[in-house]
């Protein structure tokens, strides 16, 4: 269980040692820029084959779903080769103070926000249902989940206060009750995501392969504490089992690289988690590599990397035995990314397996 180095051409070498799995009569669905394609629903113990030709960009003033990309019900998936990346919305600032009772809200310009919708100022989450060219109007104040913490209760702004676009969308895939095993291979998540894979359900077996995953950024990088970027978030049942190889988790600004949120009771925990040759990288400001809620999860570990980007944070895991059972208690130096950078019109090649 101890953390080792690798060279640039032993990481290279690598086959990736888990299969996909076999699909019957499949249903074969291809991901574009249009959002009604990527809400996937499946019928009871579908299967499901998955393609993204193209880079799939998110865009917050025009998307309002959750997730990008939602897989719902359904049996074995298989998704490989493909990008999903985040582009940030419109910025404006304050022009006249904001007391705790204003329902309106005068800015410098209100182009590119949609005429209804949600806005962030200083941490707050503020609702909206109209807007003029310099104003926007209705306003609800302390909105969305933005306001979870101390830092996001603020309810007065100066003027010169940036105003951002609320984010709809906080997750790029997300994998909902499904009943069989979800394959993810040689896929790059990045941008203005907060969270790059997200499973809920209790879900057989989720694989994630030959991936890299972040930078993810919540678009408010002064107040991102409340919509923390996490890398791979299992919560409410989580998945039976997740297994990761070969692949890089990059932990943006307040966000953990596994967020392990399910409880036991009526939402299951995580049975087991296996790491072999996985690369966990971690911003200045991140606040916990690993944050595992259940001690019952199994970790099983053969090869996991560490590096920070700036000073080395001294807690990258909570839990302290699991930090040292891990290898995850000390950075060292780097190792490759392991998925390449996406590049339009060229397909995925699996690098093989064992």
């Amino acid at each position: 269980m101890s953390l080792r180095r690798a060279s640039r051409r032993s990481i290279e070498q690598y086959a990736l040692p888990w299969t996909p799995p076999t699909l019957t009569s499949p249903r074969l669905v291809t991901i574009t820029d249009d959002p009604a394609s990527r809400n996937i629903v499946l019928d009871p113990g579908q299967d499901c084959l998955i393609t993204a030709p193209d880079p799939i960009t998110f865009r917050m003033d025009q998307d309002k779903s959750d997730a990008i990309i939602q897989i719902v019900g359904g049996g074995d998936v298989v998704w490989i080769g493909g990008h999903i990346t985040g582009a940030g919305g419109p910025i404006t600032t304050i022009a006249a103070s904001v007391g705790a009772s204003d329902t309106t809200i005068t800015v410098a310009d209100t182009t590119g926000f949609p005429n209804q919708g949600y806005i962030r100022v200083d941490g707050e989450g503020i609702g909206y249902t109209g807007k003029t060219g310099t104003t926007f109007t209705g306003l609800t104040r302390n909105e969305l989940f933005y306001n979870t913490s101390a830092v996001s209760s603020n309810t007065t702004h100066a003027i010169g206060a940036t105003v951002y676009l609320g984010e709809y969308s906080r997750t790029a895939i997300s994998r909902v009750y499904g009943t069989g095993v979800t394959h993810l291979e040689g896929i790059l998540i990045d941008g203005f995501i907060n969270d790059g894979i997200r499973a809920n359900g209790n879900s057989p077996l989720l694989t994630i392969q030959n991936c890299r995953v972040g930078p993810n950024t919540n678009h408010d990088h002064d107040y991102q504490s409340d919509g923390h970027p996490d890398v791979i978030q299992l919560w409410g049942g989580g998945v039976q089992e997740l297994r990761i190889a070969r692949t890089t988790l990059m932990a943006g600004r307040s966000g953990r690289a596994i967020l392990n949120a399910a409880y036991g009771g009526a939402n299951p925990a995580v049975g087991k988690i296996v790491l072999q040759d996985a690369e966990f990288i971690a911003s200045v400001a991140t606040s916990a590599l690993i944050e595992n809620a259940d001690a019952s999860t199994v970790w099983e570990v053969a090869n996991a990397w560490l590096r920070t980007l700036g000073t080395d944070k001294p807690l990258v895991c909570p839990d302290a035995v699991l930090a040292d059972k891990l290898g995850l208690s000390k950075a060292v130096s780097a190792v490759p990314d392991f998925c390449p950078p996406w590049v339009p019109g060229t397909a995925y090649v699996s690098p093989g397996y064992l």
